[in-house]
């Protein structure tokens, strides 16, 4: 495979994996702090 010098590139990486990987990172962010604050919301309101 043959990349010219204009490519935009990150680490060495094509830009789309970038996009991607930080894609996939905010959307475990997310998923995990909504479990967080909907578990603190359960144990508060359960006593």
């Amino acid at each position: 495979m043959n990349l010219e010098k204009n490519d935009q590139q990150f680490l060495g990486h094509p830009r789309g994996l970038a996009t991607l990987f930080f894609t996939e990172m905010w959307e475990r962010f997310s998923y995990y702090g909504m479990r967080a604050i909907l578990l603190f919301l359960h144990v508060l309101c359960s006593f």
